[in-house]
């Protein structure tokens, strides 16, 4: 009875162990293989401050010379005629100046460079003209060298901005006028009106 029992209780044994070693395979696969869900990945894009962009206003004298370039006519003594009128081509800063000289003769006499000082208003302002060159065609005036334009008003008629002033040149000597902007491009034909036979204005430097 020793004999057979003994046997019989090492199988016994041996297959209870293999049961529990497989059992705790099974088990670590089951755990090993299981599917994990992974906690979602939030981006956050980064942020970046721009400093805002800001544009100068123009000055009041740079507002003025933009409404200052062009064909002007110029009066002195409140009718145009020979002698007493003329006329102005600018762009940026440069000027050409035509006067009137016969009925039928206009001839360019002067360039100058010009700007604008003393502004107060779009209506109050100094535009101080500086002579460049001046033209043979024309006979010189020395006084023509350098002066100023003192705007002191200005209104809209039918369409044109006239403005009021009084020139000013050395030695004290001065003219009241009365400039009329004909046309806000330097060359363009339309100059108020009048006609001007014999007129070759030159082109202004390049810009």
């Amino acid at each position: 009875m020793y004999r057979t029992t003994r046997p019989v209780a090492r199988l016994i044994t041996l297959v209870v162990a293999v049961a529990v070693a497989m059992s705790a395979c099974s088990s670590g696969e089951s755990s090993s293989s299981g599917t994990t869900t992974a906690a979602p990945i939030t981006t956050v894009a980064p942020t970046t401050t721009e400093a805002p962009t800001t544009t100068a206003a123009p000055t009041l004298e740079a507002r003025i010379a933009v409404d200052f370039q062009g064909v002007q006519l110029d009066v002195i003594g409140g009718v145009s005629a020979p002698g007493a009128t003329t006329m102005f081509f600018q762009v940026g800063n440069w000027a050409a100046m035509a006067n009137w000289v016969t009925a039928d003769t206009w001839c360019v006499s002067d360039v100058y460079d010009w700007t604008i000082t003393d502004a107060t208003s779009p209506t109050e302002f100094t535009i101080e003209y500086v002579r460049s060159e001046v033209f043979p065609d024309c006979a010189d005036q020395d006084y023509n060298q350098q002066f100023a334009l003192h705007i002191t008003g200005g209104r809209e008629d039918d369409g044109r901005m006239i403005y009021d002033g009084t020139y000013e040149f050395p030695g004290g000597t001065e003219f009241q006028a009365v400039r009329t902007v004909c046309s806000l491009t330097w060359d363009d034909p339309d100059r108020c009106g009048v006609d001007t036979p014999g007129l070759e204005v030159p082109a202004p430097p390049a810009l």
